[in-house]
């Protein structure tokens, strides 16, 4: 898979990185050579491999699921800094 220039620049432009035009051929070189790499994992046969969760062998330390009660919910939303409104916090509009 290899993408081009127009698509480099809609990927800059999407996470609003501001790479400049004249710089755009050498994120776009990059961009396919990470791609090829991992192109090349799919030609990996791993056929009877287990999967592996974690690189060690130890079992997680699991504790017991219970609801608790941390006080009054109301209270504490007064006590913030942050504006409330019916029981929600209110935040600032961050996504456009």
């Amino acid at each position: 898979m290899r993408i081009s220039i127009e698509e480099a620049k809609k990927i800059s432009k999407l996470s609003k990185l501001g790479i400049p035009d004249n710089e755009m051929e050498y994120y776009q070189k990059n961009i396919n050579a990470i791609l090829n790499s991992l192109n090349k994992l799919s030609d990996v046969n791993v056929d009877g491999i287990e999967p592996m969760f974690h690189p060690l062998d130890e079992e997680p330390i699991m504790r017991e699921d219970k609801v608790e009660q941390y006080g009054n919910v109301d209270e504490l939303q007064r006590l913030s800094q942050g504006t409330t409104e019916d029981g929600f916090y209110l935040v600032p509009k961050i996504i456009e």
